[in-house]
């Protein structure tokens, strides 16, 4: 491809073409779903479907004519990538090339170059929801990591927990002391809140068996629990009426929404916003779906320190008070689902996603 052109003024006013004239629909790509743009070789915008008009923001009459670097979007690696693209290269892959502020959340997204169909020197860029990073080499150490520190749980502490309860059961039975006797039972007491605790990590707070669930129900019910805790607590509801019941095990979803709010809550947080939305080709743990359904936990609380934030779904990782096994519960429980639990920064307080597959019979 071409040289960047220069900063100055552009040709043709916005909604007309570097001709004047205004920009045609582009059939067949209006009916796809993933993003797809046109550029010539000045790496200016020649056309876009409809999805990308929604992605960035911009109607195709805005866009066309004007430079990838002039847009609105923040592009990092994409730039200099479509400028080294090879004509004679069927099609490269930049990874996390495009990050768009949506209601304050940041999101990535993954990038196909490749040459456009019938058009000699151009190239067309498609956009794909970048769902694969939790399999980079990082987020496999991190789900070693995940069933590693399980099996320790599992093995190393729970077992001898069971000898010092039982000990400890032994001890109350043969003193006559009463402070004695009190002492014994705090030893119970906190071999059984740390025996629960790992039961809660290695079985993830469900059955394992699913059934049709209402997600907003669940969702519900998690932060009506919550709001009890917390009565100053703000519960905003934005659900997109139309999610169909979904395959899950409700137990284990709710602890997941529960861990996910209660986070909000310590973190100082006046206001929660739950909303959901049926989205559409998404990858998740190598699998195309279709359809599938995005839930975001927002707040305006304190927020994820920095120094944690690349590690936050590892145990015992904590910016507050607390065991430090909320957010790898939760993300165990996404993954048991197929999905998979993100975290995005905000300006102010945090944003958290999840994003499921519906299950059997909505994914055709």
């Amino acid at each position: 491809m071409g040289s960047p052109a220069g900063n100055g003024s552009l040709p043709g006013s916005a909604g007309e073409t570097l001709t004047g004239r205004p920009a045609e629909p582009w059939q067949p790509f209006d009916n796809i779903r993933l993003p797809i743009v046109l550029l010539d070789t000045d790496g200016r915008f020649r056309q876009a479907n409809s999805a990308a008009e929604q992605l960035l923001g911009l109607s195709r009459q805005q866009l066309v004519g004007t430079h990838l670097i002039e847009s609105l979007l923040s592009a990092g690696e994409l730039v200099p990538a479509v400028h080294r693209f090879d004509t004679s290269q069927e099609s490269v892959l930049v990874k996390n090339t495009l990050v768009i502020t949506r209601d304050n959340c940041e999101h990535r997204m993954d990038c196909w170059i490749s040459n456009a169909a019938g058009d000699s020197g151009c190239v067309q860029l498609e956009w794909h929801p970048a769902y694969e990073e939790p399999l980079t080499e990082a987020s496999i150490e991190q789900r070693q990591i995940l069933t590693l520190v399980r099996q320790v749980l599992a093995h190393e502490i729970r077992n001898p927990l069971g000898g010092m309860r039982g000990a400890a059961q032994l001890l109350e039975k043969a003193l006559d002391d009463p402070a004695l006797i009190a002492y014994a039972k705090v030893i119970m007491r906190e071999a059984d809140r740390l025996d629960a605790l790992v039961e809660r990590f290695s079985a993830a707070s469900g059955n394992g068996q699913t059934a049709a669930a209402n997600l907003h129900r669940v969702l519900d019910q998690a932060a009506e629990i919550v709001v009890l805790e917390a009565p100053g607590l703000q519960v905003t509801r934005d659900y997109d009426p139309s999610i169909p019941e979904i395959q899950a095990d409700s137990a284990a979803l709710k602890q997941l929404f529960l861990n996910l709010i209660k986070n909000a809550a310590q973190a100082n947080a006046g206001a929660i916003t739950l909303s959901s939305r049926v989205i559409h080709d998404q990858i998740l743990q190598r699998r195309r779906h279709r359809l599938a359904v995005s839930v975001k936990v927002r707040d305006d609380g304190d927020g994820v320190p920095e120094d944690i934030a690349d590690n936050l779904f590892l145990p015992l990782v904590t910016g507050r008070r607390g065991s430090g096994l909320g957010l790898p519960i939760a993300l165990d429980i996404a993954r048991r689902h197929g999905g998979e639990l993100s975290y995005h920064r905000q300006k102010t307080g945090s944003c958290f996603k999840l994003v499921l597959p519906p299950g059997p019979g909505h994914d055709r």
